[in-house]
């Protein structure tokens, strides 16, 4: 599986590496979001890298049920996350497999899917 980021420079070189934190982390790296402070996340792990050094500053504040059941992801030019899966809630609120992140990883709550999906 393909368990590392990297980032390369505009003319192909390789600027960094990161290998995943987790040596039982064996799903591959689906989905990489820009967020605000030069920071990249890794879905699913949920990491967040440094894009400039590519070193693991913390981790993105999504529960990990709902990582668990999203099967895709999206990224607005706002930084919104929009993930689609089997979930149904997120954090508490109803989500029935539809649901918009903050690139603070809260919920928005402006972003109303109605009775989301049916089949995820």
């Amino acid at each position: 599986p393909n368990t590392e980021a990297f980032l390369l420079s505009t003319d192909g070189t390789l600027l960094w590496r990161y290998t995943l934190d987790s040596p039982k982390w064996v799903t591959p790296v689906k989905f990489v979001a820009e967020i605000p402070g030069d920071r990249l996340v890794l879905f699913p792990s949920r990491e967040v890298l440094d894009a400039t050094t590519g070193r693991r500053v913390g981790r993105f504040p999504i529960p990990a049920d709902v990582i668990a059941a999203t099967t895709a992801y999206f990224q607005e030019p706002d930084g919104r996350l929009i993930l689609s899966g089997t979930f149904t809630n997120y954090g508490g609120i109803t989500r029935r497999g539809l649901a918009a992140v903050l690139p603070d990883g809260s919920l928005d709550l402006t972003f109303n899917p109605g009775l989301g999906t049916t089949n995820g």
